[in-house]
């Protein structure tokens, strides 16, 4: 199973991924590491790009996200409400302020 956005106006208005998975562990009792596997491994199947993405291991693109939370088990149920403390695209750390520096709209 793989969790997407699918936007559309007309028949999906979700734009937001974070809210997807959220309503995912919510009404469909998602685990969080099911939450996890269909955003990242899954998703990249389904797409068939698993070869690059969706994982972190060597020869991969290495995209990943830390988020502000303790534990996996809360990332779904927090979601949108939880924030990146870093983000890696490529492998390369996109810096983000220090979370005392960090304004949120």
């Amino acid at each position: 199973m793989a969790i997407a956005t699918d936007f559309n106006p007309g028949s999906s208005p979700a734009q937001s991924l974070l809210e997807c998975v959220a309503l995912a562990a919510r009404q469909c009792g998602f685990t969080a590491e099911e939450c996890l596997l269909a955003v990242t491994w899954n998703a990249a199947k389904a797409l068939g790009l698993e070869a690059t993405v969706g994982h972190l291991n060597p020869g991969a693109w290495g995209d990943a996200v830390a988020w502000e939370c303790e534990t996996l088990e809360e990332l779904p149920y927090w979601m949108p409400a939880v924030r990146p403390d870093q983000v890696f695209v490529r492998g390369a750390d996109l810096a983000f302020p220090t979370l005392e520096r960090r304004v949120w709209p």
